[in-house]
């Protein structure tokens, strides 16, 4: 999923200052303050329809390989068949089992991140998500969390000692 924009970049000593053209006047941006699982800094900002969420650097999601033309089935479609006779007996049937699989979100990402190109020295996008709210986003507030050192510090650190 590529995040199509014009990245223009200012050299100023040994910082560089990164510019978006965007397609939305941003009303409020924040950076989510844990990481995501592939590595990634996970920006979020709202606009005048809603909200764009960017996840900017870490390991791309894994891209799912074409299904050959064969090996896809025609949809079945309800009527197609018409000399079908159904018989509805429903003193006999069991009740319906339960679904016992439950949806497991588990993304795959590539291996290694990509590499280092001299020319475009910064992070890229590799992915972004948009939800249209409908209305306009003017501020946007994340629930206080320990940045990733200080939870693993804390857990190293002894109760008596906190």
């Amino acid at each position: 999923m590529a995040f199509n924009t014009n990245i223009h970049v200012t050299h100023k000593d040994d910082l560089l200052q990164l510019t978006y053209e965007l397609p939305h006047r941003i009303h409020t941006a924040k950076v989510y303050p844990v990481k995501s699982p592939n590595g990634s800094t996970i920006i979020v900002y709202g606009h005048e329809h809603g909200l764009r969420i960017l996840w900017r650097g870490g390991r791309p999601l894994k891209s799912v390989a074409a299904v050959p033309e064969k090996e896809k089935e025609k949809p079945k479609v309800n009527g197609a068949n018409k000399d079908v006779i159904m018989i509805i007996d429903s003193d006999d049937e069991e009740p319906a089992p339960k679904p016992t699989d439950t949806f497991k979100n588990t993304p795959t990402f590539e291996d290694e991140e990509s590499e280092y190109d001299p020319s475009a020295p910064y992070l890229p996008i590799v992915q972004h998500l948009d939800l249209p709210l409908g209305a306009e986003i003017i501020h946007i507030s994340f629930p206080h969390l320990p940045s990733e050192s200080s939870r693993l510090m804390s857990a190293s650190v002894p109760l008596i000692l906190s």
